[in-house]
């Protein structure tokens, strides 16, 4: 008796990606208070569906400073795993 293992590639792709998300919530989880605020700061390139890191545009970089006030200001907040 002969038994191929076929692996497929895309599924074995989103099952990568779902747990890289996976990972990200965890860690996310654990944040704390002042890293709420580095994260609220920062402007950084991101991941698309294909798992290609995407630099941001002008356009968003813009946004970023107008809602700066915002950002830091919800930054208050106490992180989830506090209460």
């Amino acid at each position: 008796m002969i038994v191929n293992i076929v692996t497929d590639v895309e599924s074995k792709k989103k099952n990568d990606m779902l747990n890289q998300l996976l990972n990200k919530i965890e860690e996310e989880e654990e944040i704390s208070w002042g890293q709420q605020f580095i994260n609220a700061c920062m402007l950084h390139p991101t991941k698309n569906e294909d798992g290609e890191i995407e630099d941001f545009e002008v356009v968003e970089g813009a946004l970023h400073f107008i809602t700066i006030f915002w950002k830091l200001f919800f930054s208050l907040v106490p992180p989830a795993h506090y209460c």
